[in-house]
C-alpha cells in the first residue's frame, strides 16, 4: 500500500508541478497573443485553464512552519527551464498549436499521473482531487486541439512543418525531465 507523500515531498512535488503549469500558461498565453485567430482561441483557452490550475496548486502548498513552501517552487532540474525556454521560441501558429496539444499537454498529463501514483487517499486527498481536475481539462483541451489540427492541416508542407516542430519539442521535453528529479533526496528515481 502506498503511504502517500511526506510533508516535504508534498511541498516539493506541488511546487514543481505548480511551476510547470504556470510556465506552460505563460508560454501559451504569449503564443496566443501572436497567433492567427483560430489558433489564438485554442491557445488562450488552454492558457486560461492552466492559470486556473496554477491558482489551485498554490493552495496545496503545505502550511507548515518547518517547510518554506516557496523554496520548493521551481523546476526539478535546470534542464527543464532550458527546454521550456527553447520551446517558447518556436514560431508558426500551426506549429505552436501542434506542440501545445501533442507535446506539452501530453507531458503535463504524464507528470500529473506520476504524482498521482505517489499519493494515498488518507493523506493526499486534496492533491488527488486537484490532479483529477487538471487531468479533465488536459484531456478535453488535447481532444479539442487535435480536432482543430485535423481541420487545419490540409497540405503536405504544413504537415511536414508541424511534424518537425513536434519532433523538436519532444527532444526538448525528453531532456527536461519531469516533476521528480532523476535522483531525489527521498530515494526516488524518476524522469
Amino acid at each position: 500500500m502506498n503511504q502517500g507523500l511526506t510533508t516535504i515531498q508534498a511541498a516539493e512535488v506541488v511546487g514543481r508541478l505548480r511551476w510547470m503549469v504556470d510556465r506552460l500558461a505563460e508560454i501559451l498565453g504569449s503564443w496566443a497573443g501572436e497567433a492567427d485567430a483560430t489558433a489564438a482561441v485554442s491557445l488562450a483557452t488552454v492558457a486560461r485553464h492552466l492559470d486556473w490550475h496554477t491558482n489551485g496548486l498554490d493552495g496545496l502548498q503545505p502550511d507548515y512552519e518547518a517547510v518554506n513552501a516557496g523554496s520548493h517552487t521551481g523546476p526539478a532540474r535546470p534542464e527543464m527551464e532550458v527546454a521550456l525556454a527553447a520551446i517558447g521560441t518556436m514560431t508558426g501558429s500551426l506549429e505552436r498549436l501542434a506542440v501545445t496539444h501533442r507535446v506539452l499537454l501530453e507531458w503535463l498529463s504524464t507528470q500529473s499521473t506520476l504524482v498521482d501514483a505517489e499519493t494515498a487517499d488518507h493523506c493526499d486527498a486534496a492533491l488527488i482531487r486537484a490532479l483529477g481536475f487538471l487531468e479533465v481539462d488536459l484531456r478535453r483541451d488535447r481532444r479539442g486541439g487535435e480536432a482543430l489540427l485535423q481541420r487545419l492541416l490540409t497540405d503536405e508542407a504544413a504537415t511536414t512543418r508541424v511534424g518537425n516542430a513536434v519532433t523538436a519539442a519532444q527532444r526538448h521535453i525528453a531532456a527536461a525531465g519531469g516533476v521528480f528529479p532523476v535522483a531525489s533526496d527521498s530515494g526516488r528515481s524518476r524522469r
